[in-house]
């Protein structure tokens, strides 16, 4: 089965961190991604695809939501983390409001 983690990170105002499609950067969704063979859990996907898409380190994880869609299981995590946004990814990430 394929597996899929994203993570939801906010700001102390209450800001969401979006990410932007890497072909198109005015439509926004949750840092993660698909989860690879080395990965060993869907955990360990959300470390690996937040730092590697945003530079921040992710701790104390929650699981907000398990889904099964489109031919994933797909696992989201509210946590809390630490740096700055700092990525070389052909994608924009920055702070959005919740409705975004």
């Amino acid at each position: 089965m394929k597996v899929s983690a994203q993570v939801v990170l906010i700001n102390q105002e209450g800001l969401v961190l979006g990410v932007s499609r890497k072909d198109n950067h005015d439509d926004f969704g949750l840092a993660g991604g698909k989860m690879e063979e080395s990965d060993d859990s869907p955990m360990m996907t959300a470390y690996r695809e937040t730092l590697e898409e945003t530079g921040l380190k992710i701790s104390n994880l929650r699981l907000v939501l398990a889904i099964h869609k489109d031919g994933y299981m797909s696992y989201t995590y509210l946590a809390d983390y630490e740096g700055e946004i700092n990525h070389n990814e052909p994608h924009v990430v920055k702070w959005l409001p919740m409705e975004r």
